[in-house]
Order: C-alpha cells, then structure tokens, then sequence
C-alpha cells in the first residue's frame, strides 16, 4: 500500500504534485489503496469467523455508492459552479461527524471494521459535495490531536527488541529491500508496457514507496484481527517508517528537486 496524504505531502513540498508524474503515483496509490482495504475488511470478516460472500456484497454495494457520489458530484458540479452554499457551515460539520458515526456502526455490526465505514464514507464525500473547507475544520483540529497518539500507541505496541535478535533483524532488512523491490518492479514493468520512459517509471516507481499512516492502519486492525503476529508486526511497522523516511531524499536525487529548492530560497 501508499499513503496518498503522505505522498501528497512528499510531492506538494517538491512542486510535483501536479506534475503528470505526480498525478500518476497519486492515482496509482489511490486505487491500491481501495483494493488493499477491500482485501483486507474480507480477510478481517472472515477471521471473525463471518460470510465471506456477505462481505464481498457489501463491499461491492459500497463501491456502488462511492461511484454513484462521485457522478452525483460530478453532475451537481457542472450544474451549480458559483459558491453558493444551502446548509451553514454548522450543518455541514454536524452531518459529517453524524455519517462518520454511521457508517462506522454499519461497517462494524457487518462485521467488516469500523474503520472501513469511515473509509468509505470519505471516498464518498471527498471532492463530490459542495461543503465549505471551514466545515471541515473542526474534524481537522480533532485529527491533529488524534493521529499523533495513534503514532504512539503504534510505536508502543512494536517491540523493536526484537531487531536485536540477528534473524529477524535479516528477515527485516530483506522486507524492506522486497518491498522497495516490488513497488519499483511493478512500475518499471508498467512503463515499459504503457510506452512510458524507464526512468519515468523509476519515478513512479520511488513516489510508491510513500506508506505512512495507511500502512501503519492497516498493520493496527490486522493485528488486532489476529491476521499478523506480534514479530511480524513489528517488522512490517519499521519497513513502513523506514520506507517513508527514504522517499523523499531519493525522489530528490532523481529529480533533482532539492536543487530547485535550495536555489529558490537562495533567490532574493
């Protein structure tokens, strides 16, 4: 999986968010990301001992309703472009922290996870209402104060002991080095199928490597489901950091976007 707020972030601070590069890495790891979450919420039911097929529906009723927002967006956004607003800003922050609540009650009493509920619910709203980014504030201010005790909890709950011991620190390194392996493979292959430069694809391929936060969710509720180890959690929590941590460094080296950087400030 890749992060999309991190590697939106990585790209953001270097100028290629909207380099065509950048929109493609963004793409990619959003439709990753959709498919490791239904992957997982099946996986997650079934070790709960729930209906694999009652699982599979529901995601597939869910991506129904995702398309149909993002056309039922589309449509009100070709209809209305002004800035009018029908709800106030209050409405809006209320109904939202309301379909969060819901749709992670559905998602749980399915047996899938809370946490696909407000996955889903965000795919949904995203880009397709017309909400007021003051609306989304107070949510915002809520997960500033959430997301860095999240980071905690999940470094509490990885033993990095662990790496003391020579194999496993062995099995680490050589996670690390396939997961590098398979995310720069995939995209190589891809360019050189799609006609796309090999290098353009080395690009791709390091912009991919971007896990963070997604990562480190998704090793959360697969360790609380009883789908991974304690060990390999821990392994997979340090590949994530480590991972992230390299992006943005070597994404500088092959574009040379921290040249760029260091000469605009150095510009009176």
């Amino acid at each position: 999986m890749s992060a999309v707020p991190v590697l939106a972030r990585i790209l953001e601070e270097r100028d290629l968010l909207n380099d065509p590069l950048g929109r493609l890495a963004i793409l990619v790891a959003a439709s990753g990301d959709v498919a490791a979450w239904s992957v997982l919420g099946v996986a997650t039911a079934l070790v709960a001992g729930g209906s694999g097929s009652v699982v599979v529906w529901a995601l597939l009723i869910g991506g129904l309703a995702i398309v149909a927002g993002l056309l039922s967006g589309r449509r009100r956004g070709m209809r209305h472009r002004g800035p009018t607003m029908s709800l106030a800003t209050g409405d809006w922050t209320v109904g939202l922290l309301a379909g969060v609540l819901i749709a992670t009650f559905a998602t749980q009493a399915s047996g899938i996870g809370l946490i696909f509920g407000s996955f889903l619910l965000g795919l949904a709203v995203g880009r397709t209402t017309r909400a007021p980014d003051r609306a989304i504030d107070p949510m915002r201010s809520i997960a500033g104060l959430l997301v860095p005790l999240y980071f905690i909890q999940t470094g509490v709950r990885a033993d990095l002991a662990l790496l003391l011991d020579p194999g496993l620190l062995a099995i680490g390194v050589a996670l690390v080095a396939i997961a590098v392996a398979v995310k720069i493979g995939a995209a190589l292959a891809a360019s050189a199928v799609t006609g796309l430069r090999l290098r353009d694809g080395l690009v791709v391929g390091v912009m991919l490597n971007a896990r963070g936060l997604t990562e480190l969710v998704v090793l959360n509720v697969g360790l609380d489901a009883g789908i991974i180890s304690a060990r390999l959690f821990t392994l997979f929590v340090v590949m994530a950091l480590v991972t992230t941590a390299f992006t943005g460094p070597v994404l500088d080296w092959l574009t040379g976007a921290g040249s760029r950087q260091l000469a605009a400030a150095a510009t009176p």
